[in-house]
This record gives structure tokens, sequence and C-alpha cells, in this order.
């Protein structure tokens, strides 16, 4: 039986797992498990690595080190066991098991049953109507109903309206009325029923029941009998939804699909759904939608003032298009005026109900809007020589950071507390990391539009470059001094600076890529520095160690894999 990581001792004798490849990156290690992970290895941390083999024991490799360094063999020991017991619960050692988490809770998984077929039973549910009064889930005046799984936030959703109002009317005559059990609150609802100038019958999900669609997402339908019984296989999907309801309405196939206009393409693929629907609803009105003619896609696009719509205008060129299929994919709030607003709640980018970014500074949001566009229209692919990792980017008053991935879905609750701190996130999807040239790379927006509109300036990839000491100026891949795009990361700075960045040896922090200084246009900073040399400017994606296996924080988050 093999050993846990945890049993090892100075008796022990572990080597590397098979296949695990070590990169020497100037003074450090990166250890690569295949795709799985990369994790970092101080100097010190690499001298017990090497040492690895089988053959010796770890008290040998202890003997060994405090002879080299004239250290103190006892405290090296257990540095060294420390170290090759984190090694060995990250399964980088070959017949050690990792542990499995001490004290960990006893969970019991209990399943939920997923109803999809015909003749499964829903349960019946009290629940409220758009205006707050209550009443029972299959309280219905008819032998059977369409019940439709309904986001207001979904742009899937928002594909079907026309649809689906035009069919409403013949679903009542038919026998089967539409009934939408939507999620979020009575207000955004109206919102969309005084938009669209169609008033269905909405029941509202009880934020504390699963409800009956589990397992699926937005839009959703069954055709259900008085008894909750599903008379028809469930429809998930805009195309089988619409299929089911233009059936019962007693409509031709094809007569009820909405008209695009030629060579249209939609990011927001047919047949697609929402994820149900979360969070707390940070944009429960807004006052239209407009879709934009952008890079050969029809994106659509909410707002919540008509301020909001001149500045997407101005941004897109005012390529507007009339598409009922586009859905929308963003719903964008901005402040009336190009100054920082009282409340930093104005300028919002929300995708769904879920809150992605929330600044001071409308320009922010726009480049957010821009890069996360770029990114799903395939746009955000990275060059040959750059790795996109699946990782947070924060800027913090020492520098950029890597932190945890999709940390930007806990921004509403996490901003506060960074703001605290001085760090901000940095608002690209994933980032970009040239491992040769030790590089966190912000690139530029790909997407079509105005620069001028949301002040973006360039078209191109922005390079921060490793100098030496505590360096000065931003280097591109030329190594000519350029400023920084202001805005380009999720820190609000004061309105109109710009910064030149320079990136420097991280300390002893897990998580630290790069430290990025940010100073004004042109400013020196202790005077002239040469570039470091090619083979010293690589930086550590995961974290580094203090001291031999010693990693300051639990984890060694985040994994550096490519996107």
């Amino acid at each position: 039986m093999a050993p846990t990581a945890n049993e090892l001792d100075l008796t022990a004798r572990p080597a590397p797992q098979p296949g695990v490849v070590v990169v020497e990156v100037g003074d450090e290690s990166v250890v690569l498990d295949g795709w799985r992970e990369a994790n970092v290895l101080s100097p010190s941390a690499t001298q017990v690595w090497e040492r690895l083999d089988g053959r010796r024991t770890l008290a040998e490799v202890a003997d060994e080190l405090a002879g080299l360094f004239d250290a103190d063999r006892d405290l090296l020991a257990v540095d060294v066991v420390e170290l090759a017991r984190h090694l060995g619960n990250l399964g980088l050692l070959d017949g050690v098991d990792p542990d499995p988490a001490e004290n960990a809770p006893d969970i019991v998984a209990v399943p939920v049953p997923v109803v999809s077929e015909a003749g499964e039973t829903i349960v019946d549910l009290e629940v409220l109507d758009i205006d707050g009064d209550p009443t029972r889930l299959l309280d219905i005046d008819a032998a059977s109903c369409l019940l439709v799984n309904w986001s207001p936030h979904c742009g899937y959703s928002a594909s079907l309206l026309g649809d689906l109002e035009r069919l409403d009317p013949l679903l009542a005559d038919a026998g089967a009325p539409l009934v939408l059990f939507a999620y979020g609150s009575a207000e955004a609802s109206r919102t969309q029923a005084e938009l669209s100038d169609w008033h269905p019958r909405v029941l509202l999900k009880p934020p504390h029941e699963l409800g009956p669609f589990v397992g699926h997402g937005t839009p959703a339908a069954f055709h259900l009998d008085g008894d909750g019984v599903l008379l028809s296989p469930a429809a998930t999907g805009t195309k089988d939804v619409l299929r089911l309801a233009a059936k019962l309405a007693g409509v031709a196939p094809g007569q009820s699909e909405p008209e695009s206009p030629a060579g249209a393409r939609h990011l927001l693929e047919r047949g697609g759904s929402c994820a149900p629907g979360t969070g707390a609803e940070p944009v429960a009105r807004w006052v239209g939608t407009r879709v934009y003619r952008i890079d050969g896609y029809n994106i659509g696009l909410r707002y919540t003032s008509e301020q909001a719509a001149t500045v997407l205008d101005d941004l897109f060129e005012r390529k507007t298009v009339e598409d009922p299929r586009a859905g929308h994919i963003f719903t964008i709030a901005l402040t009336d005026a190009d100054t920082p607003g009282d409340d930093p709640q104005e300028n919002l980018l929300v995708i769904g109900s879920q809150l992605l970014v929330r600044s001071r500074y409308r320009e922010r949001v726009l480049r957010a809007l821009l890069w996360r566009l770029g990114d799903m229209m395939g746009g955000g692919e990275s060059g040959a020589d750059l790795v996109r990792v699946n990782a947070t980017a924060v800027m913090t008053p020492v520098g950029a950071a890597l932190l945890q991935p999709y940390l930007y879905t806990l921004e509403e609750h996490l901003q506060p507390a960074f703001a605290r701190y001085g760090i901000a996130f940095v608002d690209v999807v994933n980032p970009q990391i040239d491992l040769e040239r030790a590089e966190l790379v912000v690139p530029e927006p790909t997407v079509t539009h105005n620069s001028a509109g949301a002040r973006t300036g360039r078209r191109e990839r922005r390079r921060a470059v490793v100098w030496a000491g505590t360096g000065c100026g931003v280097g591109t891949r030329s190594g000519a001094s350029r400023p920084l795009p202001a805005g380009g990361v999720g820190r609000d700075p004061p309105s109109g600076r710009s910064g030149h960045a320079a990136v420097t040896r991280s300390g002893c922090c897990c998580n630290r890529v790069v430290r990025v200084r940010h100073r004004g246009p042109g400013r020196p900073c202790g005077g002239a520095r040469r570039p470091v040399p090619a083979d010293r400017r690589v930086r550590s994606l995961v974290p580094q160690r203090d001291a031999v296996g010693r990693c300051c924080g639990r984890g060694v988050g985040p994994r550096a894999v490519a996107g």
C-alpha cells in the first residue's frame, strides 16, 4: 500500500512522478505536471527537488544540503520533510498518495430528481404572481398549460419575446395557456413586460425553493396537465421551446421562427439557454435594448438610460440593426456625465443577473465590455509566444498578482474589501503571460469600435517589461517606453491620469506574478536602469517560498493552465 504524503519522514526515498517536467527560469524552477497545473519552486526548494531521486532518503538530502549551505541540519530536516509532504499532496511524487482533507466534514449527497420525461410529475408550489398575490403553481383554468422556465435577465429568453407574444393567444385558444415561471424580482418582470408591450401570466420563482426546473436553464418548457404530469418530453433551449409552443398552438413548423438579416451571426446560438438565474439582481430596470452590427455579429446590449444608449451608439459608430434573434448579452449602466458620480454603483457591466464590473468611471466599464465581446467573438487567442492563464488578475499597491479564477463573480462583495487594501481588478477575461520575456500582457480590445468614444487608445498589445532594480517606465516588445492606456485595469485612478509601468521581482507572496509600479508619464525613479538579461526575466506564476518548502499562505493557486 502506497504511503500518504503526511506519512513521509526522514527515512522516505521519494521520487518525482513520471512525466513531470521541470523548466528552469532564471534561478527558479517551474514544475509542470502536463496541463494539469504548474508550480514554482524557490531556489532553495529547487535544491531539494533535484535530490529527490528515489535513492536518497530525506535524511540524506538534509545532511547534504546542511553541509553545502552550512545550515542547521535539524531545522533544515524539518523543512525538507515539510516540502516533501507538500509535493506529495500535490500529486507530484511517485508512489505517494495525497492525504484526504483533515477533519473534513461528513457530506451526504442527496440526489435531486430532474424532471424531463413524459409521465413524470412536478411538485406543486405556493408562489406569487407579478402583482404580489399568492397563488399555486398548478392553479390553472385549463386541461393543460405550457409552463416556461424564464428569466428577464436571460438574453436567450429575450430572443423569444416576439415569438411567444404571437403564440400566446393561440395557445390560450388551443387550451394550453402560456405561463412564465420567472427568476428574479417582480420589478424586473414588469420592466420586461412594459418594454415589450406583452403582458403574459408570470409566476415568480420563490428564492428558497428549487422549483420544478431543476437541471434546466432558461428558457425551458413543460407541457403539463392539471396534476403537474408532463404530457410530452421537456423542451430545453430556444429552438425546442419555440417548436413545442408552435406545435401546441397549431402553427406549422417554421412559421414561428423569427427573421434575421441575411448573413447575420449571433453570439447567442440558436437552441441555447442561460444557466438558472442567480445573484443579487444589480439591475432590475432598464429602458431599452440596442442591437449593433459588430465585426459580422449582431449583438444585443441593454441599457439603463438614454445617455448610456448615446455612449454605446458613439462607441459602435451607430451601426444598429433590427434583429429579434439577437436577444441581449450585457446590460450597461453609465453615469450621465463624463466625471465620477457620487454613487459608485452608477457604472455597471452586468451579464444575466451577474455583476461583472462596478466603477465610478465609465471608461473602465466600456473597456471591460470590449474585452469581453472580443473574447466571445474569438479575438482573444494568445499568440505563439503567450500563455493564457485561468486566473483573475489584480493590481496591488506594489504590483500585479494572479488570484484564483472567476473571482469577478464575487466582485460585488470583494471590491469594497479590496479597495481598503488598494487592490483593484484587471478586467481582461484571461491574463496572458509571456514566459520568455517575463511579461504580463494586457491586450488592447480587438473589437471594432470608435476608440475616442471609450478613450481606449491604440489597438495594440501592451506589455510590461522586467527591468533591473525597482525600475521605471514601460516597455513594448521593441523596448520603447510608452504609457499604459488609462483605465486599462480595474483601478479607478484620478481622472486623466495615465501611468508608466515597470515589472520588478516579486517578494514572498502567494499568487504573485509580477509587480507593476504605476508612475506618471516620463517621471524618473532612481535613475536609468538597464534591462535584466533575458535569462533572468521570468517570474513565478504561482507561489514563491521564503524557505525550503515553506509557502506563505495556504494552497498553491492559481493553476497556470492554458486558456
